[in-house]
């Protein structure tokens, strides 16, 4: 079997200009629509990291009380995955917030 000819990774058919994402095309929303999803995003962004960080502050009181093991293990984790989603979701919104004055101008 021989080393083809012509350009590395001729065989692929789609060029990286012709990939479509999901979130692309979010440059196309009304200014109204980004501000709304901005809200809400910062919103539940902001609630999210205050309920995660105290789920998992208290998982670790309750470590340093020495309760049980698998309490504040699932409390913990499942603290520092609302806080992790908020982070998220606040990423989101300061995403929202630059389209918003993208599409101002």
């Amino acid at each position: 079997m021989g080393r083809p000819s012509g350009r590395p990774f001729s065989c692929l058919s789609t060029k990286l200009t012709d990939l479509r994402f999901s979130g692309m095309g979010q440059h196309k929303l009304k200014t109204s629509q980004h501000r709304m999803l901005w809200w809400r995003h910062g919103a539940l962004g902001f609630i999210s990291i205050g309920t995660g960080l105290s789920v998992t502050l208290d998982a670790s009181a309750q470590r340093m009380a020495n309760q049980v093991w698998w309490i504040w293990t699932v409390e913990g984790t499942l603290g520092l995955i609302v806080f992790m989603s908020g982070l998220g979701l606040f990423g989101s919104a300061v995403r929202h917030l630059v389209l918003m004055d993208l599409s101002k101008k």
